[in-house]
């Protein structure tokens, strides 16, 4: 393997290093509005991740920010409960930098139950967001207790679009939202 392009002698080597990262997430509650804002720094060390020593390949730092609002629409007898949820994220690595801007529109399916974990609730969101300079994206999700399933379909607004048409691509995307037990509890009544 020594006369691969890239000068190394092994498919099979490994290199060790040490990858320093830190975040910070802010979340609450008021007035019927959630909010929840974080941001992250990957690779704060900037580690060598080259085979060779000659070489001087540096992992690039990436930072991330993200914030998202979930306003409770005003409420009546007739209509479930339903939110306006917009978010942002913003992505920049190297000469790379991704941001992403949209709402979504969730309503309940059906409500949690209060005092036992029998029923579970259910919510269904429908929206889109824009990725800067690049595509449309139409989004749908649905949630079930700790399961959400979200499918989206980017809709391309770049260069590439003459070539694409403006057709993009569509992502499934299945998140298991929490490893532990609800905290929720029967109420236990007593006879006293």
């Amino acid at each position: 393997y020594s006369n691969l392009p890239s000068g190394e002698s092994s498919i099979g080597q490994k290199k060790d290093y040490i990858d320093i990262s830190t975040g910070i997430l802010l979340y609450g509650n008021k007035n019927k509005v959630k909010y929840e804002y974080g941001a992250s720094y990957f690779h704060v060390n900037n580690p060598k991740i080259n085979f060779i020593e000659s070489n001087n390949d540096n992992l690039s730092a990436k930072i991330t920010a993200h914030g998202e609002l979930t306003i409770q629409l005003p409420e009546n007898n007739t209509k479930p409960k339903s939110y306006l949820v917009p978010k942002f994220w913003y992505l920049r690595q190297g000469g790379h930098q991704e941001i992403y801007i949209g709402t979504l529109y969730e309503t309940i399916i059906q409500g949690a139950a209060i005092y036992t974990t029998y029923r579970n609730e259910v919510k269904f969101g429908i929206g889109g967001y824009y990725r800067v300079g690049d595509a449309f994206i139409i989004a749908t999700t649905f949630d079930h207790s700790h399961i959400s399933l979200g499918i989206s379909y980017d809709i391309n607004t770049s260069k590439l679009s003459e070539v694409s048409s403006f057709r993009g691509g569509i992502e499934v995307s299945l998140i298991y939202k929490s490893l532990y037990k609800s905290d929720k509890f029967k109420l236990i009544r007593s006879n006293e």
